[in-house]
């Protein structure tokens, strides 16, 4: 199987994951979350070979093939259950230009996790966003399984640092006391545009 034609298969078995993960009460949360979209990008990143341009280009071909199989089962689903929402066109349009900017942006960090001079700065990204999106959405959704699967991803994030980084435990720690630091104003930023998507309704309340 050629390269591109693995990216497309991670992309499709990722959508079809989620699809089905979006059908379980335990799951649903976490699949419609955006940083393990995220995750799924970086990884593709971390192991592309062909530098940084074939990295986002494998991040674009990863996350779109995911959200067109994610879609394509939505409306399988709304013929037999009647969802239409699950097969809005407006949803597919919308996450499928919202991959094409974070797919490649999270797979060139993910490649560049892998270089020694850029890995601190693309770590420190990851975690931050990895830990900001749960931030964001906390006090949009008040359920007690939500607010677990929140948290279980913070925690994920934080440890990105500590646990991808091949740095001196002092500096991974380092890395992960900074993404800390600016994970509040990246949750404020991104709960802005997660209004503005219509994926959480207004007052932003982390202000």
């Amino acid at each position: 199987m050629g390269l591109w034609a693995r990216v497309v298969a991670i992309g499709s078995a990722w959508g079809v994951l989620c699809a089905v993960g979006n059908q379980w009460s335990v799951t649903s949360t976490f699949v419609q979350m955006a940083v393990p979209w995220l995750w799924v990008a970086a990884v593709v990143g971390f192991r592309s070979a062909r530098g940084v341009r074939g990295a986002a280009v494998a991040g674009a071909a990863t996350l779109t093939s995911a959200n067109v199989v994610y879609f394509a089962v939505g409306a399988i689903a709304s013929l037999v259950s009647d969802q239409q929402a699950l097969a809005n066109p407006r949803f597919l349009l919308v996450w499928t230009a919202v991959g094409l900017i974070m797919g490649p942006t999270a797979a060139v960090l993910g490649r560049l996790s892998a270089s020694a001079s850029a890995a601190p700065f693309a770590l420190l990204a990851l975690a931050a966003a990895s830990m900001a999106e749960p931030l964001a959405l906390w006090g949009h959704i008040d359920h007690v399984d939500a607010h677990i699967t929140y948290s279980v991803v913070a925690l994920v994030g934080l440890s990105i640092p500590v646990a991808v980084s091949a740095t001196p435990m002092r500096k991974r720690w380092g890395l992960t006391a900074s993404a800390v630091l600016v994970t509040y104003p990246v949750a404020l930023l991104l709960e802005v545009v997660l209004i503005g998507l219509g994926q959480i309704s207004a007052p932003v309340r982390l202000i």
